[in-house]
């Protein structure tokens, strides 16, 4: 339950700016209620609700507000099918289960499919209600995609470990379109009804006459509302399931836009080493060097016998063979057996090419001292030809556990 303080911090948030010091705070909240919804919303306001949705208690004022604007819709014209059913739709956000994050999707793909609901036959004709809704997803698409990179979005994603939050909303729409029914819409309708019912007789008491007046006018007009939407819902949860499926298919496909477009971002097939050696020599990079003398630290030589003699005397540790055992260097103590204990991270460079398991790691403090590209192919040195990089996998080693290891410097001139 929100606090007095939480709950006039949340309409500051949904009105944008600060209770004047001469409006009390009934009328404050009536304001928020009534006056400040507007169906011709900016890219910006649309944009600001979606933002301040992610403040605690926002959401429920900006629930209880999308109601307001529904019984005001309902009032101008209470035989319009297309208004019904986009209260319907509405209700939909009310569904705790959803999220916040999923339902401001949501709410987008609403702003921009109301417009295109004209006649009843737009929502009853099944491919013309795709096709309206395919619409609208292309509008929203681009909102969604900013609002989905906001800060607090990220924060929620990160702490949640959420890899893709189009393929997580997506999952979400499609979990609630399978449990929509007639009396799932009717309950969320109701409920929100008797949390604003209950809204409006407390601001009631503490409203100027005229206001009140108003509010006594909502409070009945709400009754009314509550009545006529219970009687027509049975029309409208199967138009509300097709929405619902359409935009998270084109949710679920914007996920794997994305997916491609990060996987072949710079990367058209593995390269081979003379193409690699072409490219180098054309242009020479940052972090290559000519060849000059000998390697500052020079490739650990074994033979084929001497790496399964290590095998032997280490049966337990990764397989080793002369020539993976020459990316390490001899300097120092060379190639070493050892063992991690747990709690510890590893991590892993690779691309679309090559695999999240396999045999080459650095440690974390490796991982977090290398800053750029340049510095991690010079560093541990990484031809062009084995990893184009762009990803990397952690592998965590949790406490208590231990992994065996070969580790080493990496065999290259400094």
């Amino acid at each position: 339950m929100a606090t007095s303080d939480q709950t006039l911090s949340a309409l500051n948030e949904v009105r944008g700016y600060q209770k004047p010091d001469d409006v009390g705070i009934g009328e404050w909240i009536w304001g928020a209620l009534q006056g400040d919804f507007n169906p011709d919303r900016t890219n910006g306001q649309i944009g600001f609700d979606m933002g301040v949705s992610l403040v605690p208690v926002v959401d429920t004022i900006l629930d209880l507000r999308d109601l307001v604007a529904n019984i005001r819709l309902y009032r101008k014209d209470p035989d319009n099918k297309v208004t019904m059913f986009l209260i319907a739709t509405t209700a939909i956000g009310f569904i705790p289960e959803i999220g916040t994050v999923a339902k401001s999707g949501l709410r987008l793909v609403w702003v921009y499919l109301k417009p295109l609901i004209k006649h009843a036959d737009d929502f009853t004709n099944v491919s013309k209600l795709v096709a309206l809704t395919n619409r609208a997803c292309d509008l929203a698409l681009p909102r969604l995609t900013e609002y989905l990179q906001h800060s607090q979005v990220a924060k929620w994603a990160t702490r949640g470990k959420i890899p893709d939050v189009y393929k997580f909303i997506s999952k979400k729409i499609i979990d609630v379109a399978a449990s929509i029914s007639p009396s799932v819409l009717k309950g969320l309708i109701n409920e929100k009804c008797d949390a604003l019912k209950e809204l409006l007789k407390k601001i009631r008491l503490i409203v100027p006459t005229g206001i009140r007046t108003r509010v006594d006018d909502n409070l009945k007009m709400l009754d009314e509302f509550r009545k006529a939407v219970g009687e027509c819902i049975d029309d409208y949860a199967q138009p509300v399931r097709t929405v619902l499926k359409v935009v998270a298919k084109r949710l679920d496909d914007q996920a794997w836009r994305v997916e491609i477009y990060r996987t072949n971002r710079g990367w058209i097939a593995p390269i081979s080493e003379s193409g690699s050696a072409k490219l180098i020599n054309a242009q020479p990079p940052v972090w290559v060097k000519p060849f000059k003398g000998s390697l500052d630290f020079p490739p650990l030589q074994l033979s084929d016998v001497e790496a399964a003699n290590l095998m032997k005397m280490y049966p337990n540790h990764p397989k080793i063979t002369a020539g993976n055992a020459a990316t390490f260097s001899n300097i120092g103590t060379g190639m070493e057996a050892k063992y991690i204990t747990g709690p510890e991270k590893l991590y892993r460079i690779v691309d679309p090419s090559n695999e999240g398991a396999g045999i080459f790691w650095i440690s974390e403090a490796d991982f977090k001292a290398t800053k750029s590209l340049a510095e991690w192919r010079r560093r541990f040195a990484v031809k062009p030809e084995w990893n184009q990089n762009g990803w990397f996998v952690e592998y965590e080693v949790q406490a208590g556990e231990t992994l065996a290891v070969w580790r080493g410097l990496a065999a290259v001139r400094n």
